[in-house]
C-alpha cells in the first residue's frame, strides 16, 4: 500500500518521459494493488503527456510497456480511448521497434482489435523480418519461439490467398525442437488458420502432447490447464468435429491425477477449467465407469457461487461440447441429463444472481449471454428475458472497443433479438471510429443490422463508413464475410458498383474456389459460400440491373429445388386446405413454386381484372396478375418485437418488383384467429360460404412489412 502511495505522489510531479517510463514500469510491477482512481490518474497523465508532444513515436519502446500495462484483462475493456491514441503515435514507424515489442504490440491489437491502422504496417514489418531469417545463419538473434510470434502477426487477418505458404511454414517450425514460449503462437496460428490439412493439425497435438510428457514441470500449476483450454477453443474453431483421441486420452489421467491429488478442487478457477475438459471428453468413445464425471457435476454444483464469468463460460462450453458428443453417439443416458439438468439450473440461477448486480458491466453481460447460448438455454425462461433487458438498460455513456462491437451483434445475431438502443449505440461507435475498425468488425455489425431488418439510426453515416472500411479491407476479408456485407449493403441500397464489379469477376470467383478446397468445414461452408453468393447475384440483378452483372445461379436453383422436401407441417396444409376451399378448387392454387430468380413461393393465385381467380393455364394471358402468399413462421421475426427479418423483407421487395402482389400469412396469427374465407386473403371467392367445408372465420389483415391485404 506504501508504494502505491508512492507511485501516486510520483504520478502528480511527471513532467517527463523518462518519469512516464518509470512509473509504468511500477504499476506493472503492483498491478495487482492498482485501483480505479490510480488508473484513471495514469490515464490522465499519458493524455497531459501525448498532448503536450512529450511522448513521440521515438519512445516506442515506452508507449510499448504503456499499451501493455493498459490491456490487462481485469481493466482492458474501460482503456481503449488511450490504448488507441498511444498506439496511433506508431503509425508509420512501426518499422522502428524491436522484435519484442512489435511482439507485444500485436497481441495488443488483437486484444482490441483496433487501431486498423498499424495491421498493414504490422504485417509488413514481420514478414520483412522473416525474411531477413531465410537468408541468415541459425545464429540468429531472434530466437525460435519469437520467429513463431513474427509469422503470428503475418497470419491473423492476412488476406486468405496466403493460406498455403502459411501452411507451409507452420509444419516447417513444427519440425523444429518446440519450445514452450513457442506453442502458444503456434496454437494460434493454426487457429487462425482453419486449415482443412489433418495431418498438420494431428502433428501439433502429438507434438504437443509428447513435449508435455517429457517436461514434467510444463504440466504444473496452471500450464496444463490453460492447454486444455486451447485444445476446446481449437476442436470448436474447426467446426467441433476434429478430435486427437491420444492427446484427450492422455489429458485426462493427468486431470483426474490433478482432481485426486493436486488443489484444484478447492481453486474454482482451477477447478471450472479440469472440470470443462472432462465433461467434454471424459467417457465420450467408449462406455465406462461414470464416477470422474459424476463427481465433477456434483463438486460443479457446489462451487458455482464461487465462479466468475470466464469459469461459467468455459464450464458451458465443456457442458455443449458432452451433450453434441454424446448424442452423436447415442449416449445420452437418463442419468446423465439428470445432471445436466441440475448443472445447468445452478448456473442459470449463478446468472440471474449476477446479471440482478448493477455492477454488471457489458463486457461481463456478453460472456453471460455466451456461456448462456453455450448450454442451449430457453428463450422464454426469466434469465433470458433478464438479459434482453440487460442490454437495453445501457446507455450511450458505456464505453465500447471493436471487442465490445463484435460480442454484442455476435449475441444479438444468435439470439435473434432486436434491441434498437443498443443497436444504435454500436452502430454510433463504428461511426466515430471508422477508420480504425476492421472490415472484419464492421461486417459483423452490418451483418446484424441485415439479419434483423433493422434500419439503424444515422444509417446514411454508417452505411456510406461500412462501404468504405470493406472496400479498404475487401482483400483481408474472408469471402463469406465479404458476401454478408454486400448483400447488407444492397439489402439498404447502398452497395457501390466497384464492389460489385470485384466480386463478381473471375478473378474473386476463383479466390472463393480456393478457399472451398482449403476450409476445414466442408460440410457446410462451401454450401453457405454458394447460397450466399446465389442471393447477392439475384439482389443484384434486381436492385442494380444498370451494373449488368448476369443470372448464373438458375442451375443451382434447380438442383436445391429437386431436394426440396414436400412440406406436411399442420400449418401448411391447413392454409392449403383453406385457400382451396376459398378459391373454390385446387386447379385455382400453386403449391410449392419457384419464382424467377429463384424465390420459392408457398403457393400462387391468378387473378383477373376483376380479382377473380383463374386457372393455371392463364398464366401467359394479359391482364393477369399474380397473388404470392408467403407463409411467415416464427422464425422469420425477431424473437422479442415483431419485427419481419431482412431476408423476408428482401424477398417481399424483390417478389413485388417481379409484379407479384405479396400476402403473409403470419403463423401465430392464423393459429389464434378465425375469419371469414371470402374476405381473408383479398382472393373474391368463387362459391357461397357453405362450399368451404363449413370453415367459419372472422375477417383479419394480414401484414408483411407494410403490406396489408384484407
Amino acid at each position: 500500500m506504501i508504494h502505491s502511495l508512492r507511485i501516486v505522489r510520483l504520478q502528480d510531479s511527471c513532467n517527463n518521459v523518462e518519469d512516464f517510463r518509470l512509473i509504468t514500469i511500477c504499476l506493472i510491477g503492483v498491478h495487482r494493488m492498482v485501483c480505479d482512481s490510480m488508473l484513471e490518474l495514469y490515464k490522465k497523465l499519458a493524455h497531459k503527456l501525448l498532448d503536450e508532444k512529450l511522448i513521440t513515436a521515438e519512445d516506442s519502446h515506452i508507449i510499448t510497456k504503456a499499451v501493455y500495462f493498459l490491456n490487462y484483462p481485469h481493466w482492458s475493456h474501460c482503456n481503449i480511448d488511450i490504448i488507441r491514441t498511444l498506439m496511433l503515435v506508431l503509425q508509420g514507424k512501426i518499422n522502428q521497434l524491436n522484435v519484442d515489442d512489435l511482439i507485444k504490440l500485436h497481441k495488443v491489437f488483437i486484444s482490441q482489435l483496433e487501431p486498423a491502422d498499424l495491421l498493414p504496417e504490422i504485417q509488413e514489418y514481420s514478414s520483412h523480418l522473416l525474411s531477413q531469417l531465410d537468408h541468415r545463419e541459425s545464429s540468429s538473434s531472434i530466437s525460435f519461439p519469437a520467429t513463431c510470434e513474427l509469422l503470428e502477426c503475418m497470419v491473423t487477418f492476412s488476406t486468405p490467398m496466403k493460406k498455403k505458404v502459411f501452411e507451409q511454414l507452420t509444419r516447417r517450425y513444427l519440425k523444429e525442437e518446440i519450445y514452450p514460449n513457442a506453442m502458444s503462437p503456434l496454437f494460434n496460428i493454426l487457429r487462425n488458420l482453419k486449415t482443412s490439412d489433418l495431418k498438420l493439425c494431428n502433428d501439433f497435438w502429438s507434438l504437443t502432447l509428447r513435449f508435455l510428457r517429457d517436461h514434467e514441470s510444463e504440466r504444473e500449476d496452471y500450464k496444463l490447464l490453460r492447454i486444455c483450454h486451447r485444445y476446446m477453443h481449437f476442436n470448436n474453431n474447426l467446426g467441433g468435429t476434429f478430435r486427437h483421441f491420444e492427446f484427450e486420452d492422455q489429458m485426462i489421467q493427468w486431470l483426474w491425477q490433478e482432481l485426486d491429488s493436486g488443489n484444484c478442487k478447492v481453486i474454482p478457477s482451477k477447478f471450472s477449467r479440469v472440470a470443462a475438459f472432462i465433461l467434454a471428453y471424459g467417457n465420450s468413445r467408449v462406455p465406462g465407469d461414470d464416477t470422474i464425471l459424476t463427481m465433477c457435476m456434483t463438486k460443479l454444483i457446489e462451487m458455482v457461487p464461487q465462479f466468475t464469468e470466464f469459469d461459467c463460460l468455459n464450464i458451458s462450453r465443456g457442458l455443449q461440447v458432452a451433450v453434441e458428443l454424446r448424442r452423436h453417439r447415442r449416449k445420452l443416458t437418463s442419468q446423465f441429463m439428470s445432471q445436466i439438468v441440475s448443472l445447468n439450473t445452478a448456473l442459470d440461477g449463478w446468472a440471474l444472481n449476477r446479471v440482478d448486480k448493477d455492477v454488471c458491466t457489458l463486457p461481463q453481460l456478453n460472456l453471460i449471454t455466451r456461456a448462456y447460448l453455450n448450454r442451449r438455454g430457453n428463450r422464454n425462461v426469466q434469465l433470458f428475458e433478464k438479459l434482453i433487458f440487460r442490454y437495453k438498460s445501457f446507455n450511450s455513456n458505456i464505453r465500447l472497443s471493436s471487442r465490445i462491437v463484435r460480442d454484442t451483434s455476435l449475441n444479438l445475431l444468435v439470439t435473434s433479438c432486436l434491441i434498437p438502443e443498443t443497436i444504435d449505440h454500436l452502430v454510433g461507435y463504428a461511426i466515430e471510429q471508422s477508420e480504425h475498425l476492421l472490415g472484419d468488425t464492421v461486417e459483423k455489425l452490418l451483418h446484424l443490422c441485415y439479419y434483423l431488418g433493422y434500419t439503424p439510426s444515422h444509417s446514411d453515416e454508417f452505411l456510406a463508413a461500412s462501404v468504405n472500411v470493406i472496400f479498404r479491407d475487401k482483400e483481408r476479408m474472408q469471402g463469406l464475410s465479404l458476401l454478408h456485407s454486400a448483400l447488407a449493403l444492397c439489402f439498404f441500397h447502398k452497395l457501390p458498383e466497384p464492389l460489385v464489379k470485384y466480386i463478381f469477376t473471375v478473378d474473386f470467383l476463383e479466390r472463393m474456389d480456393d478457399e472451398i478446397s482449403q476450409c476445414y468445414s466442408k460440410a457446410t461452408y462451401p454450401m453457405k459460400i454458394r447460397h450466399h453468393l446465389m442471393q447477392l447475384n439475384r439482389a443484384v440483378c434486381l436492385d442494380y440491373p444498370d451494373i449488368d452483372v448476369p443470372w448464373f445461379h438458375e442451375k443451382y436453383i434447380q438442383e436445391i429445388d429437386a431436394h426440396k422436401a414436400v412440406l406436411t407441417c399442420p400449418f401448411y396444409l391447413d392454409v392449403q386446405k383453406t385457400l382451396i376451399a376459398l378459391l373454390g378448387g385446387k386447379e385455382f392454387l400453386k403449391s410449392g413454386i419457384l419464382s424467377p430468380y429463384g424465390y420459392n413461393l408457398d403457393f400462387q393465385v391468378l387473378l383477373n381484372t376483376d380479382k377473380k381467380p383463374l386457372w393455371e393455364k392463364h398464366e401467359t394471358d394479359k391482364n393477369v396478375s399474380k397473388l404470392a402468399v408467403v407463409l411467415l413462421r416464427d422464425n422469420d421475426y425477431c424473437l422479442n418485437i415483431p419485427q419481419l427479418k431482412g431476408e423476408c423483407q428482401l424477398k417481399q421487395r424483390h417478389l413485388e418488383m417481379l409484379g407479384y402482389q405479396v400476402v403473409g400469412i403470419k403463423q401465430a396469427l392464423w393459429n389464434s384467429m378465425y375469419m371469414t374465407p371470402s374476405k381473408s386473403l383479398g382472393i373474391p371467392s368463387r362459391g357461397t360460404p357453405g362450399d368451404h367445408g363449413g370453415i367459419k372465420r372472422d375477417k383479419v389483415a394480414y401484414n408483411l412489412h407494410g403490406c396489408t391485404l384484407e
